[in-house]
């Protein structure tokens, strides 16, 4: 499996998907608290995010599971995302749109990175191993990507450079996403 390239692909997706996951997890309320929103609602806007991201998730598996090529659901989340997290910038008050879009993109996202475990393995038991590797290496850079952002913070005390940096991530998760999810 380490020697693989689509193994590597499917990892550097899982690793990208789940860092931007749980940075936004962690720290979306604050973000949202910082653009002036009450602490309140930024608490019930990720309760939406999360809300819209299960929702996704079950309505988008079946779209996933037939189609032979998924590079459209690869682009749209990662579209979506971008606009929810540049929205949060340039229009705070459009909270709620930008917490759908990015609920929908992330929730989207988790499945998308799963359903390509199972696509790009030939046997259940290359499915196991591709899926120790992919979660292994994408946990572990996801456990660092609050404690990066919420440091950033601290330094710069800004979100900008965090959100510019998840734009980063979401582009490099575009470009990984064309690859793993071609036919």
């Amino acid at each position: 499996m380490w020697t693989s390239a689509v193994a590597w692909q499917v990892t550097a997706y899982f690793a990208l998907q789940s860092t931007l996951f749980y940075l936004l997890l962690t720290w979306y309320p604050s973000m949202l608290a910082y653009q002036g929103i009450g602490e309140a609602y930024a608490g019930w806007m990720l309760s939406l995010w999360q809300g819209i991201g299960i929702v996704a998730s079950l309505t988008v598996g079946p779209v996933l599971q037939r189609s032979r090529d998924q590079r459209l659901v690869a682009a749209l989340v990662c579209t979506s995302l971008a606009a929810s997290l540049i929205g949060l910038v340039a229009a705070p008050a459009l909270v709620p749109l930008w917490s759908l879009l990015g609920g929908f993109s992330t929730g989207t996202m988790l499945l998308l990175a799963l359903t390509m475990i199972t696509l790009r393995a030939s046997t259940t038991h290359e499915a196991g191993q591709l899926s120790g590797m992919a979660q292994g290496v994408g946990y572990l850079c996801a456990g660092s990507g609050p404690l990066l952002a919420g440091a950033a913070f601290d330094l710069t005390g800004s979100w900008m450079p965090v959100i510019v940096g998840m734009l980063v991530a979401t582009a490099l998760l575009a470009g990984v996403g064309m690859l793993v999810t071609a036919p």
